[in-house]
């Protein structure tokens, strides 16, 4: 078969044409054979009697190619054929006697004629031969081409097969480490066709876990081992599984000369084993937990089977107690009827339904009162009832019945409805859903009218924002008056009385005064602490400062009253934070309180120690104590101990609850104990620490203080007792001062007065304090003046409104003077 695919490719076209005209004359008649030799033979004759001439020893010369001719095309009958006619026309034509047969069997003409005869026998005998052997050669190259088509046809085949086995073929020469892969094996590998190839190039794709694998099972196939692995491949970054078969080759001595295999694809299959082997893995699970779920099921089974006896036992002692029960329900049934048709309020069972729809299979009979609606009408639609809800209160009203339905908790809500003919009535329910099998929730509930506690809850809220008004307007008012009494003392005081009595009593008005005013502060603080509108300035302490402050306020009542103060400070300094102002309120307002409730010549001990990260403090007297009734509630607001008529300690039982309140806004706590009547208190406070602690106090270094003789004042107040007693206090201290009784005649006086400072009251008749302020700030007579607003308006509202409209400082009345000097002294003169 290879000898003649060689010979295909090397004679190629040529050959295949050359062998067409030559199969040509086969394929015709043999008359045309004949034919052809006779026109051979007339052709020689011709050709002959033209050389006769030029040779006459020779006549038979042109008749042999000619005999030769006739042959090769028509073959060994044709041939012969041919030389009988060529041997009788020579006969005729060239010997003697010319043009006549009659040649008496000359020996010369014999002789001739016999060898001619035998000279193109043999001629045709070979030709023959050789028509013959050109015939078996076509015949076996067309063989060949047959088969060579075919080869490629099954080639194709095997390539087609191949593909679709995703297995292909390979060979390896060890001698010259060639490798070559047939077309799919390429497609496996990612290796693109043409690409040398040695072992290496495969070894190189063979996955590094599987690499050793491979070298040991090729070492064992050269020993003689059969050669059919598995393993792992990498191609283009993806893993995928080969299965491998190979064969050794050796040469006649049997050395190593090569080998060939195939190479197949199993990625598939593979993957499908590893689930295989997962989904067993997962049968298996599922077996064994359905082998221990059919015992556990069958045990329950046997009790279950064991309980249904016992049930069936049971079933008629429990078929005679439902009589009986059902018996006693009638009667409830009937009593309940009875109580339901006088409660104030409609008892009811409502059921929702999966779809949402709603109906109330019943309601008692004052339902038609609460709705204006029967409730047979609402017995298999309640949405009339549902639709009469306000339209404001309807999505929480939805809200809380879903939450309820949602999680079965018993429900809860108030809400409104537009009753035909009473307008909006205010309504509050409650019930317990459950759950029934056909997945409807039923509710069992009770809903009533509290349209009139409503109206007295907005009456008292409303009594509430009012009182917090008259509050606030009373402290006001109440700081009015108390202004220029404390102005007036002040101004008595700079004059040098000789008379005891008088100055006795300057120093009584003073501290009732004072004593007045804190009492107006507390009660201020108290109804801004209900409305949390109290806000801390935070900043870091050392408690020592604020024990100090406390103690410095509330010395004049001890010594008053000729108390011991004993003080136990902590040993190193303790820092924490909180607002300055307020700790020294509470802790005031503690030894205040201890001071009121101990009689003269008690002892107040004041202790403060460290436990942990807290800060202790204790307020110790020796005093009236509390009883023990009155200790659970000592914080309340206006909550105080059983007092004598006299009233000798004073106060309004709200300074605890300050107390408490702010102690609580520094993240403490604040506690209080009695041994009982007669036996003292005990008040203990309990303050964090900061977790650092400063490396030093620093003090503001105070400036020098401006002469008095050159600040001009303006005073404006519409209240004349406390503008005058002001200004003849103000120019006892050296000041000029001139006063205005209304903001329009102040802000006159300011341009032509030019002041330095403005005392400027935020309630006046004309325009507010504020207005004033921001027209003086737009006068350049003014503008750098220092604004200092005298007002009984101390909510941190007002002095954020202060501070917008241009104060620079915001002062309560009664005015401390020593306050006021101070901001007075820190004013540069000239400015």
């Amino acid at each position: 078969m290879q000898k003649y695919q060689l010979l295909s490719k090397k004679f190629g076209q040529p050959i295949a044409e050359i062998l067409t005209i030559l199969r040509q004359p086969a394929q015709r008649g043999r008359s045309f054979h004949y034919l052809a030799a006779s026109i051979l033979v007339g052709l020689a004759v011709a050709m002959s009697m033209a050389l006769a001439p030029l040779n006459k020893s020779i006549p038979f010369l042109a008749f042999v190619p000619a005999v030769a001719l006739a042959a090769v095309f028509g073959g060994m009958g044709p041939g012969i054929f041919a030389a009988l006619g060529s041997m009788m026309a020579a006969t005729y034509l060239f010997f003697p006697p010319y043009h006549s047969f009659s040649f008496a069997f000359q020996t010369e003409v014999i002789t001739a004629n016999s060898v001619f005869f035998i000279s193109v026998l043999i001629i045709c005998f070979v030709i023959e031969l050789m028509r013959r052997a050109q015939r078996s050669f076509i015949a076996e190259l067309g063989r060949a081409q047959d088969a060579e088509e075919a080869l490629r046809a099954s080639e194709a085949n095997l390539n087609t097969a191949q593909e679709v086995a995703h297995i292909g073929s390979w060979a390896l020469d060890t001698r010259h480490n060639i490798l070559t892969w047939s077309k799919e094996i390429h497609h496996i590998f990612g290796v693109p066709a043409g690409t040398p190839l040695t072992y290496e190039t495969y070894r190189s794709h063979v996955h590094p876990d599987d690499g050793d694998y491979v070298d040991r099972q090729w070492a064992a196939a050269l020993r003689g081992e059969p050669y059919d692995i598995e393993h792992r491949i990498i191609v283009d970054g993806q893993i995928k599984w080969v299965r491998e078969q190979a064969k050794l080759i050796r040469d006649a001595d049997g050395h190593l000369i090569g080998s060939i295999g195939t190479s197949q694809d199993i990625t598939e299959r593979k993957l499908n084993e590893i689930k295989l082997r997962q989904a067993e893995a997962e049968l298996e699970k599922h077996r064994n937990h359905l082998e221990k779920l059919v015992e556990e099921k069958t045990r329950e089974l046997n009790a279950a089977n064991v309980r249904l006896q016992e049930d069936i036992r049971e079933r008629d002692q429990a078929e005679q107690k439902r009589l009986e029960l059902e018996k006693k329900l009638a009667q409830a049934e009937k009593k309940l009827t009875t109580i339901a048709a006088f409660a104030p309020g409609v008892i009811y069972a409502l059921r929702e339904r999966p779809d949402g729809s709603i109906c109330l299979p019943y309601a008692s009979p004052a339902i038609r009162d609460l709705y204006g609606l029967c409730a047979e009408n609402l017995a298999k639609d309640a949405t009339p009832a549902f639709a009469m809800t306000h339209p404001d209160d309807r999505q929480h009203l939805d809200k809380t019945r879903a939450e309820s339905s949602r999680t079965l908790c018993p429900w809860y809500d108030e809400w409104r409805i537009r009753h035909p003919e009473k307008g909006d009535i205010w309504l509050e329910g409650r019930s317990v859903p459950e759950r029934e099998p056909d997945g409807c929730t039923l509710w069992y509930g009770f809903i009533h009218d509290i349209t009139e506690r409503k109206r007295a809850e907005d009456a008292l809220k409303e009594m509430d924002v009012r009182k917090n008004e008259f509050l606030a307007m009373l402290g006001h008012e109440l700081r009015n008056p108390l202004a220029p009494i404390r102005n007036v003392v002040q101004t008595m005081k700079a004059y040098n009385f000789t008379d005891p009595v008088l100055e006795g009593g300057l120093t009584i008005i003073e501290r009732q005064v004072s004593h007045l005013t804190r009492l107006i502060d507390d009660l201020l603080d108290v109804a801004r602490i209900m409305q949390d509108k109290i806000t801390l300035k935070r900043q870091c302490l050392d408690f020592a400062d604020v024990v100090d402050s406390a103690v410095e306020e509330s010395r004049p009542l001890i010594e008053t009253r000729r108390q011991q103060l004993i003080i136990s400070p902590p040993e190193t300094p303790q820092w924490i934070e909180g607002d300055r102002v307020r700790l020294t309120q509470v802790f005031s307002n503690l030894l205040n309180n201890a001071a009121k409730y101990t009689p003269k010549g008690g002892k107040i001990m004041l202790n403060i120690t460290q436990e942990d990260s807290w800060i202790v403090t204790k307020v110790e007297d020796t005093g009236m104590g509390i009883p023990a009734k009155i200790l659970p509630r000592i914080f309340d607001l206006f909550t105080q101990a059983k007092r004598s008529l006299n009233r000798s300690q004073g106060g309004m039982g709200v300074g605890l609850t300050l107390v408490r309140r702010l102690v609580e806004m520094h993240q403490g706590t604040i506690t209080a104990a009695s041994a009982g009547i007669g036996q003292g208190s005990v008040f203990t406070v309990r303050l964090p620490l900061l977790n650092i602690c400063p490396l030093s106090k620093s003090f503001a270094q105070p400036k020098s203080p401006s002469s008095p003789s050159q600040l001009r004042i303006l005073v404006v107040d519409d209240y004349a007792d406390a503008a005058e007693s002001l200004a003849l206090m103000l120019q006892l201290k050296g000041y000029e001062v001139i006063t205005a009784g209304c903001g329009l005649k102040g802000i006159e006086q300011a341009v032509s007065f030019r002041p330095q400072v403005v005392l400027l009251d935020i309630g006046l008749p004309d325009m507010d304090g504020y207005e004033v302020a921001r027209q003086l700030r737009q006068l350049p007579e003014t503008r750098d003046a220092l604004l200092i607003a005298l007002t009984g308006y101390g909510q941190p509202e007002d002095r954020e409104l202060s501070k917008a409209a241009g104060f620079d400082h915001h002062l309560l009345k009664p005015v401390d003077p020593e306050a006021l000097f101070a901001l007075l002294a820190l004013r540069k003169p000239g400015l």
